[in-house]
């Protein structure tokens, strides 16, 4: 429950720092020289009966070598979805024999 508070309060203070028609200013920053990032991202829509998981795996330059999604039953919070997604894309990209990947979501 504290977890979930505390994104929510995250999300109150994300929406007042952005700015009109543009929303929050991001830019994908690339991993070091040997390294691969994996992005991952879990979406859980306010009605219906599933949450989407994605993940996307990309080298140095910013060139996708392997992406995935998937719908999975509805969670009870966001961030239980945002932690398969980030479950699922590690079991996938360590299948792999990927071995220096790092990590980024957006929670």
């Amino acid at each position: 429950m504290e977890d979930a508070k505390e994104w929510e309060k995250r999300e109150e203070s994300t929406k007042k720092e952005m700015t009109p028609n543009t929303g929050p200013q991001k830019r994908w920053i690339p991993p070091p020289l040997g390294w691969l990032k994996c992005n991952v991202d879990g979406a859980k829509p306010q009605e219906g009966s599933q949450c989407g998981l994605g993940w996307m795996l990309r080298n140095e330059k910013g060139t996708a070598l392997w992406m995935g999604a998937r719908a999975i039953p509805r969670t009870r919070t966001i961030i239980e979805t945002e932690t398969e997604a980030l479950r699922w894309a590690m079991s996938i990209v360590n299948g792999f024999g990927y071995q220096n990947v790092i990590y980024e979501s957006d929670s």
